[in-house]
């Protein structure tokens, strides 16, 4: 599990995320989550990681703080 800092499209702002990955080999199925109104928080983020041990790679974006 990490947080990242995607480049922005087209010149547009730089955008963080929380990335949590499944242990192994892949390939995985990959999901994006988005957070509610709060932004990223402890309670995405450990979701994030719950998913992950089953085995699916979770991106998170921080679309409030960008």
């Amino acid at each position: 599990m990490t947080n990242t800092t995607m480049p922005g499209v087209n010149g547009g702002p730089d955008v963080r995320a929380y990335v949590a990955m499944p242990e192994g080999e892949g390939p995985f199925p990959t999901m994006i989550m988005i957070h509610e109104f709060y932004a990223l928080n402890e309670a995405i983020t450990s979701k994030a990681d719950l998913l992950a041990q089953e085995g699916y790679v979770v991106v998170a974006p921080d679309t409030f703080r960008g």
